[in-house]
């Protein structure tokens, strides 16, 4: 992926998340920095977020749905992880997922789950057919 596409994606991503945030949709997030940094309660999650670009393959298999964003639970060959999408979960979802994943987070809390993830991954779904 070219640095101007990269760029693209992510200003495309924080603009998406700055619209839900004024429009209160979406999943209100807590994260520990927020928490405990004066000033931070309430920010997008994103801002605290390591920025990853890997893409994962593996078997989903656990999801939770939270308003717009699904949460999947996916095993790798070599790990298992967590990663939320902000878009349904497609019901032609494949045995085989693509992730790209875009951004991580240590101990997210989602309010709407009720629950804490020690590591959280932040992605989009891969379509097979754009890839062949």
């Amino acid at each position: 992926m070219t640095r101007r596409k990269r760029m693209l994606l992510i200003g495309t991503v924080l603009l998406a998340i700055a619209i839900l945030a004024i429009t209160k949709a979406g999943v209100h997030i807590a994260t520990t920095q927020a928490s405990t940094t004066p000033g931070l309660q309430g920010t997008n999650p994103l801002l605290s977020a390591t920025w990853v670009e890997r893409d994962v393959s593996g078997h989903v298999v656990s999801t939770h749905a939270a308003g717009r964003y699904t949460y999947l639970r996916v095993v790798t060959e070599e790990e298992e992880l967590w990663a939320v999408i902000a878009e349904p979960l497609p019901d032609d979802l494949e045995e085989v997922t693509r992730l790209r994943l875009y951004a991580s987070l240590e101990r997210y809390t989602s309010k709407r789950l009720g629950r804490t993830f020690e590591n959280l991954h932040f992605a989009t779904l891969i379509d097979p057919e754009k890839t062949r």
